[in-house]
């Protein structure tokens, strides 16, 4: 059982005097704001633990080699190795370690540190860089580069914290309302969607935040704000038109999944068909015994992308005995999504995801050519008729103006 010992906060954010364990923390799962994301890098419900907790001693121990897996996951080189505490948890511990709080901004103003940006902000007193410095040195004590690609993992390491430090604030809000109602049954469901007072959020500081009432009260006052009601009934709105989850994988990465299922089985799992897999429901339909898609939008883009890689290998292709093509994903979505593949988006390198989006924009590009020139000679075509048609006429005027 983990020992929680009391914790006091410097002003400054990034120093602290004495240390505690980071608490258990319900629900496993990390979403963008208020619009029930769809991509959790999570690896389960597990805790978050401080950089002083007896069970890392396990991971400096093994010191697993990371390997990127798309953009903002990875891989273990080995997954024999795998330690017992995963990579975003370890990285969630030490975010929520060296949270500093109000930062200040160099345009001047300050706000809370509610971005992986604003870790960049806070410097060390002690002279050790900044926030962010000290969490990705120290990631990289307890896990390695994977040779050859360092760069690419500092690259997935700032995706993920990007992500993980948005999802620490949107749990953070949730646990304030779900200790508020302790003796009331409510799922997180519930505590998600619940508003309150002010007075009824200061009664629960987040752990990360410690004594620094400062850095809760400016919080609290987002949270109050009727900016935040707003994006919050958004949210709402969006979690409500998907009529459904947006998958059945959980909190565990696809990178992670894959390679469990090659431990399992002993063969590389097919990427498209883990996908379509994680887009269906566990329980075939009682009436017909086939598969449920969990909502419409989960059908539209796997039936898109078999659509899109039969036309380019043909009608006998068959999209799960082959390699996931991140061409036909770009084709399937019509492009990139705010940068992102609209299906498969994560599995696939990114230099990859950019090659094949600079294809199909030359592709569109000479189809437009084509079509622009198809027209022109239409047009010039046209213009010809009328004119012989014109001519035609003027041979067999008479001079009196009879025909």
């Amino acid at each position: 059982m983990m020992m929680t010992r009391r914790r006091t906060r410097s002003t400054t954010g990034v120093g602290r005097t004495r240390r505690e364990g980071v608490g258990r923390r319900r629900g496993g799962e990390d979403q963008e704001e208020e619009g029930g994301g769809e991509d959790q890098e999570e690896e389960g419900d597990e805790e978050d633990l401080s950089e002083d907790e007896a069970p890392l001693a396990e991971v400096l121990a093994v010191q697993a080699v990371l390997v990127p897996y798309g953009r903002s996951s990875f891989k273990y080189e080995d997954p024999s190795q795998r330690p017992p505490r995963g990579y975003s948890n370890i990285l969630g511990g030490l975010l929520r370690w060296y949270f500093p709080g109000i930062v200040n901004f160099p345009s001047g103003g300050c706000d809370v540190a509610w971005r992986w940006a604003h870790y960049s902000l806070a410097e060390d007193p002690m002279g050790r860089g900044t926030a962010a410095d000290l969490v990705v040195a120290k990631f990289w004590k307890y896990f390695k580069r994977a040779e050859g690609k360092e760069r690419a993992c500092d690259d997935v390491l700032h995706q993920l914290a990007r992500k993980r430090v948005t999802g620490m604030h949107y749990e953070a809000r949730i646990q304030c309302v779900w200790h508020a109602d302790r003796f009331v049954h409510m799922t997180k469901e519930d505590a998600r969607d619940t508003l309150m007072q002010p007075w009824q959020y200061m009664q629960n500081p987040p752990q990360y935040v410690g004594k620094d009432d400062r850095c809760f009260l400016a919080m609290v006052m987002w949270w109050t704000c009727p900016q935040y009601l707003k994006k919050h009934e958004e949210g709402k709105k969006k979690r409500a038109e998907m009529r459904g989850g947006s998958h059945i994988q959980g909190s565990i990465p696809l990178s992670l999944h894959l390679q469990n299922e090659e431990l399992r089985t002993g063969a590389k799992p097919n990427v498209f068909a883990v996908l379509k897999k994680m887009k269906q429901r566990k329980t075939p339909d009682p009436e017909t015994g086939s598969a449920v898609w969990l909502n419409p939008q989960c059908e539209t883009r796997c039936t898109s992308y078999v659509s899109k890689f039969k036309q380019k290998y043909g009608e006998e292709a068959n999209p799960e005995a082959e390699d996931f093509d991140p061409e036909v994903a770009v084709l399937a979505g019509e492009g990139l999504k705010h940068g992102r593949l609209w299906f498969g988006d994560g599995c696939v390198d990114p230099a990859k995801e950019e090659m094949a989006a600079k294809e199909q924009a030359a592709q569109e590009q000479r189809a437009h050519m084509e079509r622009s020139s198809e027209y022109q000679q239409q047009q010039n075509r046209t213009a010809a008729a009328d004119d012989a048609s014109a001519g035609t006429y003027e041979l067999v005027d008479e001079p009196d103006g009879s025909i």
